[in-house]
């Protein structure tokens, strides 16, 4: 048996990757909009899109284990909306990919 705090944390954990991700995602989804994309700028935006976009799944690991404890839990649809933005962000970061600085004439 999985002691609660444990299980909470787990449950946290998902809800910290999407407000991490969310800042990160925040300060650099500009860099797409650029002709020349810096790389120091793209890394993160492209980090970001893996946080959000994975950000559920201890969310949802972390319910139902939970439930199994008989704790009444209901996780509303809230992160959906980020789950998805953070598929968008990561489709946007691939297809900016191509316009990355190459710093060849340094």
């Amino acid at each position: 048996m999985i002691p609660v705090v444990a299980i909470l944390n787990l449950t946290n954990l998902g809800a910290s990757m999407q407000q991490i991700g969310s800042v990160l995602a925040v300060g650099t989804v500009w860099c797409v909009l650029q002709e020349e994309i810096n790389k120091f700028f793209w890394w993160p935006l492209h980090l970001s899109s893996y946080l959000l976009t994975l950000g559920p799944i201890p969310l949802l690991i972390g319910a139902g284990l939970l439930r199994e404890q008989t704790v009444v839990i209901s996780i509303g649809p809230g992160w959906i909306p980020v789950a998805v933005a953070g598929i968008l962000i990561f489709l946007l970061s691939l297809r900016a990919h191509r316009r990355l600085d190459s710093y060849a004439g340094i």
